[in-house]
């Protein structure tokens, strides 16, 4: 004997498979399709309350819904007409709803078998098991009993864990609900004991039924009526029947009513809805690393999107962001270049032009020290290095983030897995150790281009063994690893940082301060150098861009690294794609990535608090949309607009190009958006357009090198600048 039980049942019901099920039944009895549309209301609505936020119930009947039972066991109907007993010898099988008793040929072996054979019917029904022991097997309240000729007999089955409490006879009950106690007892006795056991199970009863207060008169009464009701006459019974057809047609109409009841609850739900926010959902993807664990990876990218009002999901529910630790374009492009208007992921099509470490460091830019590829550029570099006979170079893997500082003599000129870099010789250093700057940066949109820089604070990672005396052999001295030396156990740097409370960025700069060095004009390099390698490389995002509908969809969070030289000279070194952001290793960079993720989703609309508002009124939905943004946001160049500008938007002055009569749809929804980038960027910085000053002539020289978009973004911002100088930086 063995019993087969389903695991969580009405939970793992695939709704959508079992409508269908029920669709062919109905059809097949010639059932009204009505029937099917209150029943889909009444499964695909099930929400509920939790921790102050509702839910709705994806998959699965809900647990107490009047039609849950039935549809489970319609379903395992489904299920067991499915089934193939013929090669595992099954003599018996009986079902009730999930609990299957079976008598079959075989051991412990052919029942996992036959286990493996029913879990692999459906991926969401899955079955375990209970062998019989000494010759017996509860199967729901009954215990079948195996006897020694082979026969089978029966009696009360109870759990281990049972106590025998029952409603205590002194409680303040009414008498019928005491009563109740004493004759259910005995007539399931009766219903469930071959006679060989109902003696000792009636005995068992009584002596249960005194520990719970009840007297010898109550509970021989109500034993006798027990009895009795098994003996009745047929045509008693009979008189009986009408009763339970009645009780029965009860059910039907309350189940009816549950079922209407619900639905109403759904309609009322959903008027509720379009008057209310609704919760946006987020999804996260890797197909190497584990990004579902809420305290792994991206343990702070969970944290702050759940702050800020999301709820994780995935992309099979309707969502608002993808957040992919991975390139998506490649693998999920299906997904991607059909994207909702409200859909945002987090990275740009074609910056792996400047993440790339090769095509970065390649790169002809004056502030990226000189990159060689091997053997493509063998004789240039040959050319160089003869040129430069004091540089060393360092030999990067183009794919891995091993470094080796070598001399020209030592290099593998025909390797053609890595490249050269000329190495920056006498670092800036801090207490005796070389150090790189990680500034975390986002690009929100191209033609026309705009990026931001994170100035509340910057990562400072510094090499755990001290420069002096210098040994090449020894990586730990030049090259920052994952093991590196923090901010906060510099011996000239934990004052300020710990005790004092200042920022990595704040520390550095009091400290360089001290020393003679200008750490402000540095500081503009830094924001010169990455705004420079954007606007280099955003002709590749635009090409890539073109296989997508629209790059408002998109953003990008990257962490650019540089290093300086004992003059604070500043070079960059390399951009990083979905940079670190778990402060497992070093817990107090918790609070650095926290404030640059929620930042972040400001700047880019992500935690926008109009997102989820709701309203069927296309007038509320615009008025809602102008409270934050609108034309009169957008109007600059007063004067000349209402001047020169006045009839001639054609004219040679491209400022005319910017007032309202003359902006195009596709320019004003633009610099809407850099409207509301500007409002929400927290502590970003704008890096491209770059920093300006009211009143500042415009540099016609300047704005013939940019594309006609990025021309008409700055003048656009110099003319906000012009009136308002929070928009200058």
């Amino acid at each position: 004997m063995v019993s087969f039980d389903v695991e969580s049942l009405f939970t793992n019901v695939p709704v959508k498979e079992c409508l269908e099920v029920v669709r062919r039944k109905l059809s097949d009895e010639g059932i009204s399709e009505s029937v099917m549309v209150l029943l889909r209301n009444c499964l695909e609505g099930s929400y509920f309350l939790y921790c102050g936020k509702h839910y709705l119930q994806i998959d699965g009947v809900a647990m107490g819904s009047p039609v849950a039972p039935v549809l489970a066991n319609i379903w395992m109907e489904h299920i067991e007409a499915s089934i193939n007993l013929q090669p595992w010898a099954v003599k018996l099988w009986k079902r009730y709803v999930d609990d299957v008793f079976c008598i079959m040929k075989g051991g412990k072996q052919e029942v996992e078998q036959l286990l493996r054979y029913l879990n692999s019917i459906h991926p969401k029904t899955k079955f375990t098991y209970e062998l019989e022991s000494q010759r017996s097997l509860p199967f729901l309240d009954v215990k079948v009993i195996s006897r020694v000729d082979g026969t089978l007999t029966h009696t009360v089955y109870r759990k281990p864990t049972h106590t025998d409490r029952y409603l205590n006879a002194l409680s303040h009950h009414h008498p019928r609900h005491l009563q109740s106690v004493v004759t259910s007892l005995g007539n399931r006795a009766h219903d469930l004991c071959d006679p060989e056991y109902l003696e000792s199970e009636m005995s068992h009863i009584q002596e249960v039924l005194r520990r719970n207060g009840y007297k010898v008169d109550q509970i021989s009464e109500n034993q006798v009526n027990s009895e009795n009701s098994k003996d009745e006459p047929r045509d008693k019974k009979d008189s009986k029947d009408s009763n339970a057809n009645i009780f029965l047609l009860i059910c039907i109409i309350g189940v009816s009513l549950g079922i209407l009841l619900e639905i109403l609850n759904i309609q009322n739900r959903s008027c509720k809805d379009e008057t209310m926010k609704t919760v946006s959902k987020y999804w996260v993807y890797s197909a190497y690393s584990d990004v579902e664990n809420r305290n792994g990876l991206l343990k702070h990218v969970h944290l702050v999107l759940e702050r800020v009002g999301y709820e994780k999901s995935t992309n099979q529910t309707p969502w608002s962001l993808l957040w992919s630790h991975d390139y998506p374009f490649r693998v999920l492009y299906p997904k991607l270049h059909k994207l909702k208007p409200h859909q945002k992921v987090n990275h740009f099509p074609g910056t792996g032009f400047i993440t790339n470490k090769v095509d970065l460091a390649t790169t002809d830019y004056k502030y990226i020290p000189k990159a060689f590829k091997l053997p493509k550029n063998k004789e240039d570099f040959i050319k160089y290095a003869a040129e430069n006979k004091n540089a060393l170079f360092v030999e990067k893997h183009n794919q891995h983030r091993k470094v080796y500082l070598k001399n020209v003599s030592e290099i593998d000129l025909s390797n053609g897995e890595s490249f050269v870099q000329e190495y920056v010789q006498k670092p800036f250093l801090v207490d005796g150790h070389k150090f790189d700057i990680g500034v975390y940066v986002v690009l929100t949109s191209v033609n026309p281009l705009r990026v931001y820089w994170y100035k509340g604070d910057v990562l400072f990672r510094y090499c755990p063994a001290k420069y002096h005396p210098f040994d090449p052999s020894v990586l730990d001295k030049y090259v920052v690893g994952d093991d590196y030396l923090p901010t906060w156990k510099v011996p000239s740097l934990a004052h300020s940082y710990t005790e004092l409370g200042f920022s990595m960025k704040d520390a550095f700069d009091i400290y360089a301060t001290s020393k003679g060095k200008d750490p402000v004009r540095m500081w503009e390099d830094v924001q010169e150098a990455i705004a420079g390698v954007f606007h280099l490389k955003e002709k590749y995002v635009i090409e890539a861009l073109k296989s997508y509908p629209s790059g408002d969809n998109f953003f990008e969070l990257m962490r650019v690294d540089l290093v300086v030289d004992e003059d604070l000279k500043v070079y960059l070194l390399e951009a990083n794609m979905s940079p670190n952001l778990s402060s497992a290793h070093y817990p107090p960079n918790q609070l650095l990535y926290e404030q640059v993720l929620y930042n972040l989703f400001g700047v880019t609309g992500v935690a926008d608090y109009m997102r989820d508002y709701n309203s069927t009124d296309v007038r509320e939905q615009s008025a809602a949309r102008n409270m934050v943004s609108t034309d009169k946001n957008l109007a600059v160049w007063g004067k000349e607009c209402d001047t020169y500008c006045r009839d001639n938007c054609e004219g040679s002055l491209l400022i005319c190009r910017l007032c309202k009569p003359c902006i195009t749809r596709q320019l004003r929804h633009s610099l809407l958006r850099a409207h509301r980038e500007h409002l929400h960027k927290g502590d970003f910085r704008r890096l491209y357009p770059p920093p300006m000053q009211p009143g500042a002539q415009v540099d016609y020289k300047h704005l013939g090198t940019l594309s006609e978009a990025n021309k008409l973004q700055h003048l656009w911002y110099q003319g906000k600048c012009n009136i308002d100088s929070t928009w200058c930086t």
